[in-house]
C-alpha cells in the first residue's frame, strides 16, 4: 500500500494522528464515505469513515453515526470489522477502523458472474458466524448485502457497515422519514415497517446467497430507480428457483429448497438463525460433491454399534436404555403417584389459563410467556414428545435405526416431509458419532417446539414427563 503520508494527494489530518487520503475512497453508502488512511503513531494502515457532507450538521445523523461506532467498539469477532477510535469535531465525525485488504463480494460476483457451490458455502458460513455473533448481542444488522461483505486474499470474510444496526424486536428506525437499506436485499417486514429480528438478516443473507449462485439477487431490475417494483416483488412474488436461472443446469435442484427456506415471506417460516441456514447449505453441497442427492445418516446393518446423538439442548442421548433405574424414578412411575402429579400439572394449567384470560380482558392480549405452537417446516425446531424415538437413515420402518432420542429432545427440521406406506416422516439434523447427520423421524413422535403452554409450566411438565414415561402407543 502506498503511504498516504508521503503522497502529494489531498490529505487531511484528523486528531493530530490519522492521515486521511482523500483520493483513496474505499467505499460509499447512503450516508457515509470510507477513505484509506494511516495511523501516524503505529504506522498502521486504517480505514477512515465519516458522514457525507450533507449529513454532517444533522444532529440525528451524527447521533446515529456515534451509536454505530460505539456499538461496534464492543464487538470482537474474526468476521466483523474492528473499530479502533472515534473522533468528532465541529466539521465532521470520524471513525478509525481496521483496514481490510480485500474486495467487496459484490465486485467479485459482478466480475465472475457467479461463484461455485464451495465458494458460496464458505462465504455463507463465515457471514452466518458474524451475524450469529451480532444476534447473540441482541442486535440485527439490517444491511446485509454483497457490498458489505469484504473477501480478503486468504478467504476470510469480514462483515462491515453497521450504520443501520439496532436492537432486535423493534421496527426499523427511520432516516428522514424513510426506511433505509438496499432494496434488492430488503426483507418484507423491513420494507413494510414491521418489527425486525434475526430472520430479517436471514432473508438478506438468502438474497446474497442467491446472487452468489446466479449472478443476481432474487428480485432486481436493470433500472435501479424502480424501487417500488422491487419492494412489491419482495412482498408478493416468489423468486425463480436458483437451478432454473442457469439454463445449463449448473446449479443442482437440491440447492433450491435450502435457499428458498431463507426467502420465505413470513419471518417465522424462515430459518430461526443464520448458522442453521449455513449448515443445511453445507450438507447439501457436500452431498453433491460426493455424488449423493441427500444425506441419509449413518449407514450400516441392524447390528451396528450404539451411537450417541447430540441434540439442540446440548444433552446426549443413547440408543440403549440405562440398565438400572433409580428408586426415585421407580416411585414416580407408580400409577397413583403419576395420577397425582398430572392432577397437579392440570391444576397449575387451569390457574395459568385463568390468569391469561384475565390479562386478555384487562389488556387485550395474552401474556408473552405463552409458547404458541406453530407447524413443522424447514428450519423449524421440532421437539420429541414420546418416550423413545428412533432416528433412521431413511424414511420408512425398514430403514436402519442409527440411534434414538428421548422425550423433550429437540432437532432442526432439515427438509420437507415424505410419506412412506401411509406414514409421514420428517428429516431432522442430529449429531451422531461426532458428525452432524440428516436422519428421519416418525411425524407422530415430534411436534413444533412451541406447545401452547406457559414456559414455566412446560418445563415442569417436561420434567415429570421425562420421569414417569409415556403411555402413548406405537413409535417407529
Amino acid at each position: 500500500m502506498e503511504d498516504p503520508e508521503l503522497t502529494a494527494a489531498p490529505r487531511l489530518v484528523v486528531a493530530n494522528r490519522y492521515v486521511v487520503d482523500l483520493d483513496a475512497l474505499l467505499g460509499s453508502g447512503g450516508m457515509a464515505l470510507v477513505y484509506r488512511g494511516l495511523d501516524l503513531k503505529t504506522r498502521r494502515p486504517v480505514a477512515m469513515k465519516t458522514l457525507r457532507i450533507e449529513y454532517r450538521r444533522d444532529a440525528d445523523s451524527r447521533g446515529r453515526f456515534r451509536r454505530e461506532i460505539r456499538t461496534l467498539a464492543f464487538l470482537t469477532h474474526r468476521n466483523v470489522v474492528k473499530i479502533f477510535d472515534l473522533y468528532e469535531d465541529d466539521t465532521a465525525p470520524w471513525a478509525i477502523m481496521e483496514y481490510i485488504e480485500g474486495r467487496p463480494l459484490k465486485e467479485i460476483v459482478r466480475e465472475r458472474g457467479r461463484l461455485t457451490l464451495e465458494e458460496t458455502a464458505s462465504v455463507l458460513e463465515q457471514s452466518a458466524e458474524a451475524l450469529d455473533y451480532l444476534h447473540s448481542n441482541g442486535l440485527v444488522h439490517l444491511d446485509v448485502k454483497p457490498q458489505n461483505l469484504i473477501v480478503q486474499p486468504d478467504g476470510i470474510v469480514k462483515l462491515i457497515d453497521f450504520g443501520l444496526a439496532q436492537p432486535a424486536q423493534t421496527p426499523q428506525e427511520l432516516i428522514g422519514g424513510s426506511t433505509f437499506g438496499t432494496v434488492s436485499y430488503l426483507a418484507p417486514e423491513q420494507a413494510s415497517g414491521e418489527k425486525v429480528d434475526v430472520q430479517t438478516d436471514v432473508y438478506a443473507l438468502g438474497c446474497v446467497v442467491y446472487e452468489m449462485l446466479t449472478g443476481r439477487p432474487p428480485f432486481d431490475a436493470d433500472d435501479e430507480t424502480v424501487r417500488s417494483d422491487i419492494i412489491r416483488a419482495h412482498l408478493e412474488d416468489d423468486p425463480v428457483l436458483p437451478s432454473q436461472v442457469e439454463p445449463v443446469g449448473s446449479i443442482p435442484p437440491s440447492i433450491d429448497p435450502i435457499v428458498i427456506g431463507s426467502l420465505m415471506k413470513r419471518p417465522h417460516d424462515r430459518y430461526h438463525d443464520a448458522p442453521t441456514f449455513a449448515r443445511l447449505f453445507r450438507m447439501t453441497v457436500d452431498d453433491e460433491a460426493e455424488g449423493r442427492t441427500s444425506r441419509r445418516g449413518v449407514a450400516g446393518s441392524a447390528d451396528a454399534s450404539v451411537q450417541t446423538v447430540s441434540t439442540r439442548r446440548d444433552r446426549s442421548v443413547h440408543a440403549d436404555a440405562p440398565a438400572d433405574e433409580p428408586a426415585a424414578i421407580a416411585w414416580l412411575q407408580r400409577p397413583a403417584v403419576r395420577r397425582r402429579l398430572w392432577q397437579g400439572v392440570i391444576a397449575v394449567a387451569a390457574i395459568n389459563l385463568l390468569l391469561a384470560f384475565l390479562m386478555m380482558a384487562t389488556q387485550g392480549e395474552l401474556p408473552p410467556l405463552f409458547n404458541r405452537p406453530g407447524a413443522l417446516a424447514l428450519g423449524v425446531e421440532a421437539r420429541v414428545h414420546v418416550d423413545q424415538l428412533n432416528l433412521r437413515n431413511g424414511p420408512g420402518e425398514g430403514s436402519f435405526v442409527a440411534a434414538s432420542a428421548q422425550f423433550g429432545d429437540r432437532f432442526i427440521v432439515a427438509g420437507e416431509s415424505t410419506t412412506t406406506n401411509g406414514v409421514v416422516w420428517w428429516p431432522v439434523l442430529a449429531e451422531i458419532g461426532g458428525q452432524e447427520q440428516m436422519v428421519w423421524v416418525w411425524a407422530g413422535g415430534v411436534e413444533p417446539a412451541g406447545t401452547g403452554l406457559p414456559g414455566s409450566l412446560q418445563s415442569t411438565a417436561d420434567g415429570i414427563r421425562n420421569a414417569i414415561g409415556d403411555t402413548t402407543g406405537w413409535r417407529p
